[in-house]
């Protein structure tokens, strides 16, 4: 069975618990940020350890589901949890989940993950809407055998992808409008993620927060379409 045909099978597997439901945005729920699917009214919840060949996260505080159903009348897919690079998993496998919600259908994603950072000024909590980032990963999930079917549009091919808008512009400029609560969202700002799990350096390299090393959600040429991505400070 190709990577391909392991994405369908487990796409094919969701819809069936999916029902009516037609999913328009996809949520990806980084460390700290699993209470988030609580949030989801007329839930559909499914382990991810029932999705054939769905890799399964072994970090603590990742519960590994799926919750399905409306988000403010908006109908959306969260992943309760995500696998990561540094677990030991392959770049394949850590994008499985993303090939997935493309062949649901989804072109807008939103990512979120526990980082920290170089800038004076940051504080606990703060949200940051990436714009950029440099891969200090040392790899690239593209390589290898190239599969035009994962595309968006047939024939358009994936072996080398655009990354002008690799981070949504429009959804980005929803950090200007008016927040309904009080929530203090920085400048765009670039992210250099790293293979190790590690999260702080010494005081000398970061003397007011430490540097995001767990940037682990992939790289934006994988994701659907578009996505908007953010990175949430812990």
């Amino acid at each position: 069975m190709t990577y391909y045909d392991q994405v369908s099978e487990a796409a094919a597997f969701l819809r069936t618990k999916l029902g009516s439901l037609n999913p328009r945005i996809g949520i990806v729920l980084g460390s700290g940020l699993g209470a988030v699917a609580d949030a989801v009214t007329e839930p559909i919840a499914v382990p991810c350890a029932q999705i054939p060949h769905f890799p399964q996260s072994t970090v603590e505080g990742h519960s590994g589901r799926i919750v399905a159903g409306l988000l403010n009348n908006v109908p959306v897919v969260v992943l309760q949890g995500r696998v990561h690079f540094y677990e030991g998993y392959t770049p394949q496998q850590v994008t499985f989940p993303m090939r997935v919600l493309g062949a649901l259908g989804l072109q807008s994603v939103i990512l979120t993950n526990a980082a920290g950072g170089i800038q004076e000024g940051y504080r606990v909590g703060q949200l940051v809407a990436i714009s950029d980032h440099i891969n200090f990963m040392g790899w690239n999930p593209l390589i290898g055998p190239n599969e035009p079917r994962f595309a968006v549009r047939p024939a358009a091919g994936l072996r080398f992808t655009d990354m002008t808008e690799a981070y949504s512009k429009p959804s980005a400029r929803l950090r200007n409008s008016p927040p309904k609560r009080r929530v203090s969202i920085l400048s765009r700002e670039s992210i250099s993620p790293s293979a190790a799990p590690a999260t702080r350096l010494p005081p000398r390299f970061a003397p007011s927060a430490p540097w995001a090393h767990r940037w682990s959600a992939c790289p934006p040429s994988l994701k659907p379409s578009s996505p908007a991505t953010w990175a949430l400070k812990c």
